[in-house]
């Protein structure tokens, strides 16, 4: 049986986490103290934003995300955590997540998004002007 753990992130802004997470194609719910499921269908664990096994692919359990404080943590076994990190699924949402909220900042302080690239490390750079 697989035991819970949490990841501490950068994400701090529902609104854009969840688009994120839709855009790469998982439905998300959306509440406070949603049950999290394991693949026995065993409740193991809480979070605020859910995406459920049956939407994950390969993984066995449930895959959430709790606020605490101003940041999201993201609760996950340990199971699921090792095989989405082959995958490069936490580092993929961090990376869109961390661009997403780049340009939102960059419009909201007036500045005007000139080049977006697209390295082939697969690192993005952003080019801003006033």
């Amino acid at each position: 049986m697989s035991q819970y753990t949490t990841i501490r992130t950068e994400f701090n802004d529902p609104e854009i986490l969840v688009n994120v997470l839709h855009e790469m194609g998982f439905p998300v719910e959306t509440g406070h103290n949603l049950d999290l499921y394991d693949y026995l269908g065993v409740k193991r664990g809480k979070a605020d934003l859910v995406i459920r096994r049956k939407h994950l692919g390969d993984v066995s359990n449930d895959l959430g995300f709790r606020r605490t404080g101003d940041v999201y943590k993201v609760v996950i076994s340990d199971y699921d955590e090792a095989h989405l990190k082959k995958g490069n699924f936490l580092r993929e949402l961090k990376q869109k997540y961390n661009v997403v909220k780049v340009k939102k900042e960059t419009a909201r302080q007036g500045l005007k998004l000139v080049r977006e690239e697209v390295r082939a490390d697969g690192t993005v750079e952003l080019v801003v002007t006033t």
